[in-house]
């Protein structure tokens, strides 16, 4: 029965209003209890960062030392102390984080994230990250098992405070309830391994470049197939195969959990002679480029003990320094790009297909079942394969030729190793030595010390093939097609400082005289690397160089490469005035630009729109849609790079590669894309025509990384913001031309030094050092590494006091 209907001054409309403000308050008060008890729960599991702590395992007090940006600054008696602090700080930092990374290591993530985590354990479990690493760790050298073990202590230390109840766990292993397991050297070798799938996994590039053969032919292929170390493009094959292709293997997932989802991640640097330098001593700059998470897979640390010292970039869960210095020899890794997973056709028996044919003899498979847990639901089993070569990919097709991959992480070898003795190096030709010991992942690294030694090597296995893979799955009935080892260091690229002014090691060939190089090599389109040689020259012009004169490139947002891609569109696309009122006004935009990508550019924003309008134009109809969103997925590959192939083949009259790049076709292709353009932009962005910058087309968004965003808590998702830059120029600014404009691979870690003192370092990593939300280190360097400043990462010990904000010291637990 409803209320009689109210008279003036009846009284019913006071007591209703009276009571619907009562409501919302009490609401309002519900909501703001949960959070402020969520935030008190996470403010419980902050590490502590002042004080004394006691700490089992330490044989000697210890003090960590953090400066303004939360950077940990290890002061230790020995080098095993040293070890031990550092798993002790990755653990107060970022304990969630490592717990993820081991977790999707082991195909473990869906017994707590549930089915959501089971593609990407099943990946893990078919490659055998696990059961690898923990062979890996029973071979261990002793110096090498030495680390891995006080890094463990160190690590269980935290755990065990958290087990005794002194501090909480991180948000998302408290919200999901996972269980605190001890820390293994074991564990760290899988999270090296994982890395290294992450990086050199190249399982989608291989299938998809195959069924591209398939589909048009050797010669039809060949504009999508990334040119040889001589830059020719060589037609793969001339036949199509009548084989049937596997459904295409699903690895992406399991790179995008990790950060490394983007087709420009891995890193760029570039060493500048001493002759050069206003210093008189080399100078190192490295840039990694990585998915914009929260928190940034690496971190910032400096390690001190009687006869050691190192300082750096270092993955959470393994006592590695990838890019950073000892106080003798500074150095940076970048991906290397080169190709080093194969896939093998192996042959089933037809009357048996638990056998297979390894060249010689019928053999049987390896079988192995798997138990995937899965939180919330019954257990899946899976059923793993594998030939002598590796496990097969996929159980889906039985029918049909299946695919075993073979990897190097399945080879004898860790890549722990290597640099452990590289961070001990008393000089550049000694950490050449120690990359001799690196096996995954392979990486380009660049090096100098103080003398002016210094130079480039390509390290890490590099399989030796009886022939070459030609980048596509090979015959596994073919010996040769056996891999017979690993190339050996001193046949692996490599370049001398001594022998030029500067070199640069980012997305171009190998040095010269590789031509004839033993690695097949993914794309390497050279773009980045020519642009950061022209500011090289551009600033030797002005006079000698510097650390800072190196950071101020790190911000370089230009593209050189891309003005011809427009200049050429434009050619070809004809007369403009007969085209409609909005594809004119792209035109006289992409006619203005500078080829500069800043977040306020209104032409950048033409020119990308236009760009992925053109690509879909261009490849959409002989591809067909599924196809090309596949080649588009790919890790390495460059539209934008076999767009402007194709403009330059159809501008010079030379048509062909399936036609691709015929005249009137492209010429078509471009007027449609500017029309549509226009059109998208006024739909998208507005009729002011000011507001159509790329930073607005182009957020930058910091994603949790690994757990559900929902399991961090409040304050998990920072706001986006416009940025600039795009997936060739120097600073990163890569996004998704599947799901266009957003923000997908950042410079997010940038590193200057000058060899002439090692005391001081420039660094920027973002967002920060700690994973916790609501803790002010979380974000402790996002502004400075936005507005491009670099930050002091210090190894002097005076200017380390200085900028001391908190010390706290670890004593040896009784």
């Amino acid at each position: 029965m409803s209320p009689p209907e109210a008279e003036p001054g009846s009284g019913w409309g006071a007591p209703l209003a009276v009571a619907s403000v009562a409501i919302l308050l009490v609401v309002a008060f519900v909501f703001a209890a949960r959070e402020m008890e969520q935030r008190r729960a996470q403010g419980r599991a902050f590490p502590r960062l002042e004080g004394e702590v006691a700490a089992a395992g330490l044989d000697a007090p210890a003090t960590i030392v953090r400066d303004e940006l939360g950077v940990p600054h290890v002061e230790a008696a020995s080098e095993r102390d040293a070890w031990f602090a550092l798993g002790f700080v990755h653990a107060q930092d970022r304990l969630a984080q490592m717990v993820w990374l081991l977790r999707s290591a082991r195909g473990r993530t869906a017994e707590s994230i549930g089915p959501e985590g089971l593609e990407t354990d099943r990946l893990a479990r078919r490659l055998g990250f696990g059961p690898l690493a923990d062979a890996e760790a029973r071979r261990l050298d002793r110096a090498t098992r030495a680390a891995l073990d006080a890094y463990a202590a160190g690590v269980n230390a935290r755990l065990a405070s958290i087990r005794a109840g002194e501090v909480d766990a991180p948000a998302p292993l408290a919200r999901l309830e996972v269980p605190l397991e001890p820390w293994t050297p074991a564990d760290s070798v899988a999270v090296v391994k994982l890395l290294a799938w992450g990086l050199d996994g190249a399982v989608d590039e291989s299938w998809v470049l195959w069924d591209l053969i398939q589909h048009l032919g050797g010669f039809g292929a060949r504009p999508f197939f990334p040119p040889d170390a001589a830059g020719r493009l060589v037609p793969p094959s001339s036949e199509r195969s009548a084989s049937a292709i596997a459904p295409a293997p699903r690895t992406a997932a399991l790179r995008r959990s990790l950060g490394l989802g983007g087709r420009s991640v891995g890193s760029s640097a570039w060493l500048v002679s001493s002759r050069l330098s206003a210093s008189g001593h080399p100078l190192l700059a490295a840039d990694t480029h990585l998915e914009p998470t929260v928190p940034a897979l690496l971190h910032l640390a400096h390690l001190r003990a009687p006869g050691f010292q190192v300082a750096g970039a270092c993955l959470p869960g393994a006592p590695v320094f990838w890019s950073g210095h000892n106080g003798r020899v500074a150095w940076a890794a970048t991906h290397a790009r080169a190709m080093v997973v194969d896939l093998f056709v192996e042959t089933l028996q037809p009357s048996d297909p638990t056998r297979y044919h390894d060249g010689r003899r019928w053999r049987p498979l390896d079988v192995r079942e798997e138990t995937i847990a899965v939180r919330g639901e019954a257990p899946v089993s899976l059923r793993v394969r594998a030939t002598r070569r590796g496990p097969l990919l996929d159980d889906r097709f039985a029918s049909r030729e299946p695919l075993a991959v073979a990897w190097p992480g399945a080879r004898p070898g860790n890549g722990i190793r290597g640099l452990l003795q590289a961070a001990r190096a008393v000089d550049a030709d000694a950490f050449r030595r120690a990359l001799s010991a690196h096996h995954e992942p392979v990486l380009t690294f660049l090096f100098a010390d103080a003398g002016g030694g210094g130079g480039l090597q390509v390290a890490g296995f590099v399989p030796d093939r009886g022939i070459p893979s030609g980048l596509v799955p090979v015959p596994g009935r073919s010996r040769w097609s056996d891999w017979r080892g690993a190339v050996n260091l001193e046949r692996l690229p490599r370049a001398e400082l001594a022998d030029r002014d500067w070199i640069v090691a980012a997305d171009d060939a190998p040095p010269d005289g590789e031509e004839d190089s033993v690695v097949e090599w993914l794309w390497r389109p050279g773009e980045r690397a020519q642009r950061i040689e022209a500011l090289l020259r551009q600033a030797r012009s002005r006079g000698p160089l510097d650390a800072f004169a190196l950071a101020a490139m790190q911000r370089d947002v230009r593209s050189s490469a891309a003005l011809a891609r427009v200049r050429d569109a434009l050619a070809l696309g004809g007369p403009l005035e007969d085209l409609p009122r909005e594809a004119r006004e792209v035109a006289a935009r992409l006619q203005a630009w500078e080829g500069r990508t800043d977040a306020g550019s209104v032409e950048a924003a033409a020119y990308h729109a236009f760009l992925l309008r053109l690509v879909r134009k261009l490849l959409g109809e002989p591809l067909g849609e599924e196809r090309l969103e596949r080649y588009l997925a790919l890790r390495t590959a460059s539209p934008e790079v076999l767009v402007g192939r194709l403009l330059a083949a159809a501008r010079a009259e030379s048509p062909g590669d399936a036609n691709l790049a015929d005249p009137q076709r492209v010429r078509r292709a471009v007027r449609e894309a500017l029309r549509e353009t226009g059109l998208a932009l006024l739909t998208r962005l507005g009729a002011n025509r000011n507001k159509w910058t790329w930073g607005r087309l182009h957020p930058l968004v910091f994603r949790p990384l690994g757990w559900p965003a929902g399991s961090w808590g409040p304050q998990s998702r920072g706001p986006a913001r416009p940025y600039g830059g795009d997936a060739l120029t120097v600073a990163v600014g890569e996004y998704d031309p599947l799901d266009p404009f957003g923000v997908r691979v950042a410079s997010t870690f940038r590193f200057v030094i000058d060899t002439a003192d090692f005391g001081i370092a420039l660094a920027a990593l973002a967002p920060g050092a700690l994973e916790h939300p609501g803790h002010p280190l979380r974000e402790s360097g996002l502004d400075a590494w936005l507005e491009g400043r670099p930050t002091v990462l210090a190894m002097n010990p005076v200017l380390i006091a200085t900028q001391a904000r908190a010390r706290l010291r670890l004593e040896p637990a009784p």
